[in-house]
This record gives C-alpha cells, sequence and structure tokens, in this order.
C-alpha cells in the first residue's frame, strides 16, 4: 500500500472515530435529570391532585424519554413506550395500587436513565360498593347501617331522590338517619373523589307489605314476664314505628311463650314458599336464645326454631327466614304451597327457648312481621 494510501486510511478512520465520539457524547446529553411539572387528566389540560384505580393520566415534565418505570404508592403504573415522549407519559393507574386509607405515601416515582423525578397525587379508591342495610326496613327518622366498601370522601346519602342524614362513617359502613317522606326506592352514596354508587337492592316496602309493626293489636298470649309496647328509648334505637318489649331471665326448662300474631289471608300470602320469606326487624341486649317460630292453621302446626339470633347491642337488625324451611312438627314434610296460601286466618306464635344449662337474661324487642318475595 502506497504512502498516500496509509495516510487516506487513517484520516477516514480518525474521522469516524470522531464521529461516533461525538454522537456518544450527544446523546450523554441527551439523558439529563427528569422532572415532573405536573400532573392532568388525558380529558383535560389541568392539573390534578388525585387520581382514581385504573385511571389513565399524562405526566408532564422535561428528560421523560427513557423511562424505566412509574410508581404510585410504591405500585408499578402500566405504560407502553409509544405513548411515552421527552415532556410527557401517558400511564395508567394500577387497579392494585394501594390507596387513601391504606398507608399510602401519596407519592409518584418517575425512574429514567437520567435519574429519578418525584410527584405527589392522591390515589383515591373505587366508588363506593353498596352491599346490604342493617336493618333492612325502618321508618322515617330511624337509625339504619349501610354496609358495605370503598366509604372514602362521602358526601351525601339519597334514599331515591330525597337525602338522609349521615351520621357516621367508616370505610365499611354509613350510618343515616332515614329522611321524611321517602318512599321504596335504590340508594345512592356519592363520594367527592370517586363518583356515585346506585344499590343493586330497593330499600323500604311495597304499600300493606307489614302485616303488624304492633301499632294497632298487641295480642299477648300469656307472657312469662314484663312485656309491653315500646321499650326503653336509651337501650334501643329508633325503628321508626311501634315495637314489642320483652325482659326476661329464664332457665332451659321453660318455652317461653310471648306472642301471637295473626295474619289474615292476602296478596302477600301468594307463591312459592322456596321464594317467600318471613321477615321481622330485631334488637336484642344480653345472652342469645333461641326463637321457636310456630305456624298454626287448619292444615297443621308447622314450626321454625331460630338459632342464630345474636345480640346487636341494642340496634336494630333484620331476620329472615324463607318459609319452606318451615316443618311440620319437628321432622316432617316441609310447608307446601297449599298451607302458605290457605285462606283460613292463621296464628304465628313465637316463644324464646333457653336451649343451654344456665339460666339466661334478655332483653329483646321485635316489630315489623312481613312477608317478602326472596
Amino acid at each position: 500500500m502506497s504512502k498516500n494510501n496509509i495516510t487516506r486510511c487513517l484520516f477516514a478512520a480518525t474521522m469516524a472515530f470522531l464521529i461516533l465520539f461525538n454522537t456518544a457524547c450527544d446523546k450523554d446529553e441527551e439523558v439529563g435529570v427528569p422532572s415532573i411539572e405536573y400532573i392532568r387528566y388525558t380529558s383535560s389540560e389541568d392539573p390534578v391532585t388525585y387520581a382514581n384505580l385504573g385511571q389513565t393520566i399524562a405526566i408532564i415534565g422535561e428528560n421523560l424519554q427513557t423511562v424505566k418505570q412509574i410508581t404510585f404508592n410504591g405500585y408499578p403504573g402500566v405504560f407502553k413506550t409509544t405513548m411515552v415522549t421527552n415532556n410527557s407519559i401517558v400511564v395508567v393507574v394500577s387497579t392494585d395500587t394501594p390507596f387513601e386509607g391504606e398507608e399510602a405515601s401519596n407519592e409518584v416515582v418517575v425512574s429514567t436513565d437520567g435519574g429519578d423525578a418525584t410527584s405527589v397525587l392522591e390515589i383515591a379508591p373505587p366508588a363506593p360498593e353498596i352491599t346490604t342495610t342493617s336493618p333492612q326496613y325502618a321508618g322515617e327518622g330511624a337509625i339504619v347501617t349501610i354496609k358495605g366498601d370503598y366509604f372514602y370522601n362521602i358526601t351525601s346519602v339519597m334514599f331515591g331522590d330525597d337525602q338522609a342524614q349521615i351520621l357516621e362513617v367508616d370505610p365499611y359502613y354509613i350510618t343515616v338517619k332515614v329522611p321524611e317522606g321517602y318512599s321504596k326506592d335504590h340508594i345512592y352514596v356519592t363520594s367527592s373523589k370517586s363518583g356515585a354508587s346506585k344499590s343493586d337492592f330497593m330499600f323500604g316496602l311495597d304499600d300493606g307489605v307489614i302485616e303488624l309493626n304492633w301499632g294497632d293489636i298487641y295480642p299477648t298470649q300469656g307472657a312469662w314476664w314484663n312485656s309491653s309496647i315500646d321499650g326503653p328509648e336509651e337501650e334501643f334505637d329508633l325503628v321508626g314505628g311501634p315495637y314489642k318489649y320483652v325482659e326476661a331471665t329464664f332457665g332451659n326448662t321453660w318455652w317461653t311463650l310471648d306472642g301471637g300474631i295473626q295474619f289474615d289471608a292476602n296478596e302477600h300470602r301468594q307463591g312459592n314458599p322456596a321464594i317467600k320469606e318471613l321477615k321481622f326487624e330485631y334488637a336484642l341486649i344480653g345472652d342469645s336464645p333461641w326463637i321457636q317460630l310456630l305456624w298454626k292453621s287448619s292444615l297443621g302446626e308447622y314450626k321454625f326454631i331460630v338459632k342464630d339470633l345474636k345480640p346487636t347491642g341494642g340496634k336494630w337488625d333484620t331476620y329472615s327466614v324463607t318459609m319452606n324451611h318451615f316443618t311440620l312438627g319437628d321432622d316432617g314434610p316441609q310447608m307446601t304451597q297449599e298451607v302458605f296460601e290457605s285462606d283460613d286466618p292463621l296464628l304465628l306464635q313465637y316463644a324464646f327457648v333457653n336451649s343451654g344449662d344456665a339460666e339466661i337474661t334478655i332483653k329483646c324487642s321485635t316489630t315489623n312481621f312481613r312477608f317478602e318475595d326472596k
């Protein structure tokens, strides 16, 4: 090779090296320390201070192109490289991210080749979930507990179009006062950060469904102890109607008959016993008695024993039993539709039973005996 050719090759190699070196330096200079200016929803240009689980947001800043990971409260978000530029990242807050109320840090961390950038973003819980109420029915002004999950930042509770007074809020329950003038409808719970939810069920009763709330009739049949309409107000929450109050101490040999309730034949005693429930509200202080329910008609006496009645601390709850659980005698056939729909007036007796060896003491109130579809 001639001297000129060698010189040309060395020159070319030197130039190639310089070009590669300058390119590498340029890339190092492009990486830069990341920063976050603000965070917004993808549907708006305005900065936000919180986001919901599963929500898509945009992080705006500088030097974000080489992002490797984004975390919310220490949990990774989900993003695609095609949605990343040097000045923005579109990312989804994972539904598994810890949220408010779970010792969340409210910290967003964007990790890039140039380092970490942090910002503050509150992760709000999902929309409220409503599962049931306790009791399942109560009149105007009564105290009701709405049970469910994600009860954070609650601003209102509506019974249809009527607003309830909120008394207490916990992540798993809301205690409210039933509004005046409400009619049977869904319950709506609104969170300022997670939106509104509607119950799957309707709270309230159809006209005439209550057979007895002790308002006009008191058919006691030989109570063994002091019983009266309406108990001591300081021990039982308001239920929105008259209730039967019983107070007693008795041993295991006592079958104490407390009441006999007459149900005339009507539209609510129509249908298959497998989908018809006898319901009543109760409040219990003290021990846990059994209750024998005895259905007496011209077609026989059908029995069911309530064995799972739990003390409520004076708060009202609802007990329900499907009518086909009533049997003829102790272990006879189940109640049939013919028996359930019989035209003759029937008597439902209930007696408190002590199934144990030691004496028990109870203060118990009952009201709103009725039949409802399951």
